[in-house]
C-alpha cells in the first residue's frame, strides 16, 4: 500500500456579476501563504473571454500526514467593465467565476512502508490501530475546516453580501 491518498468530494462555490480577478488570486495566494500551505500554480489557460487556472497548495502536518487543497478556477463570459465605486470610476471584471475546492491528504507522503510485505502490514496495523482515531476525528476535521476557510477568504474576496 505505501503511499495512501484520499480526497474529499469536491466543493463549489459560483458567482456571476462584477468582481476584480487579480484580487481574489493575491486573496487567494494570501490565504495558502498564512496558512502555511506552499503555493504552486499549476496551470492557466486563456482563451477570448475565457481563463481556467490551477492551483494547489500543500501543508506537512507530521513526517507521515501532508494535507493538499486543490483549486480550479473556470471564468467564462469574462469581459471589463467600468463602475463608479466610492465616486471613482474603475475598471472591474464582469462574467460567471466557478470555483471547485478539492480537499485531499496523503498518508507516508515519504514512502517510508514501501519495500516489503512486512512493512506493508506494519502500515495496516498502524493505519487501523494507531492512527485511525487521529486521523478521523482530528486530521480530517481540520482539513474540513481549512477548505471551508478557504471558501470563506473567496467570498469576502468577491464582495459577498452574506455569508
Amino acid at each position: 500500500m505505501a503511499v495512501k491518498d484520499v480526497k474529499f468530494p469536491d466543493i463549489f462555490v459560483k458567482h456571476k456579476g462584477n468582481f476584480d480577478f487579480d484580487k481574489v488570486c493575491q486573496d487567494i495566494k494570501s490565504w495558502y501563504d498564512e496558512e502555511g500551505y506552499e503555493f504552486h500554480a499549476t496551470k492557466h489557460k486563456h482563451k477570448p473571454a475565457e481563463e481556467e487556472l490551477k492551483f494547489h497548495g500543500e501543508r506537512k502536518i507530521t513526517g507521515y500526514v501532508k494535507f493538499y487543497i486543490y483549486l480550479l478556477i473556470r471564468i467564462r463570459e469574462l469581459k471589463t467593465v467600468e463602475i463608479i465605486k466610492e465616486g471613482k470610476k474603475i475598471e472591474i471584471n464582469n462574467g460567471l467565476i466557478a470555483f471547485n475546492i478539492t480537499p485531499a491528504y496523503k498518508l507516508d507522503y515519504e514512502n517510508r512502508f514501501g519495500g516489503n510485505k512486512w512493512l506493508i502490514a506494519l502500515q495496516d496495523i498502524y493505519h487501523k490501530y494507531i492512527i485511525k482515531r487521529k486521523l478521523e476525528d482530528y486530521w480530517e476535521d481540520e482539513l474540513y475546516f481549512q477548505a471551508n476557510d478557504l471558501i470563506r477568504a473567496i467570498k469576502t474576496s468577491l464582495e459577498y453580501e452574506a455569508m
